[in-house]
């Protein structure tokens, strides 16, 4: 009996942490999102999970069973992407010149900027390990970044 409960008790851990896509579109830019369990990675463009092992990309890892991963996703319109992290580890992986996180110099400067888009996101997208969260804040905020959950 034990071993058939240890059986479903891997089944059950190996199926959570099973890989989602979603696809941000904005002005013919897509970025790419795998999540897979505490671990998010976002590429430049449009791509398939074969062909994502050896593309630059951003890392966010978050920790424990309450951990979460939030951030702003910003296309420019010049066709670069910058990542706001909210927290959480981010770090970039390779080298995209299209792609880089945005660190502000302080807090206050973070403020302003939030404050200054509040209800008019157009090219900023708010992304959250939480898709319900995700979905919500941004239809508040009226972000024109097109979000295809997969």
């Amino acid at each position: 009996m034990k071993l058939i409960l240890i059986f479903f008790f891997i089944i059950l851990t190996s199926c959570s942490n099973s890989e989602e896509i979603t696809f941000y579109k904005y002005n013919n830019i897509t970025i790419t999102r795998f999540d897979n369990g505490n671990m998010i990675k976002l590429y430049y463009g449009l791509v398939k999970g074969s062909d994502s092992i050896s593309k630059p990309h951003i890392k966010a890892t978050y920790y424990g069973r309450d951990g979460s991963m939030d951030a702003y996703l910003i296309i420019g319109k010049d066709g670069n992407v910058q990542i706001v992290p909210m927290g959480d580890f981010f770090e970039e992986k390779g080298f995209d010149q299209r792609l880089k996180l945005k660190e502000f110099n302080n807090n206050v400067d973070f403020v302003n900027w939030d404050t200054r888009i509040k209800n008019k996101f157009d090219n900023v997208i708010y992304i959250s390990s939480n898709k319900n969260i995700e979905i919500k804040r941004n239809s508040e905020n009226n972000s024109n970044v097109k979000a295809i959950y997969q």
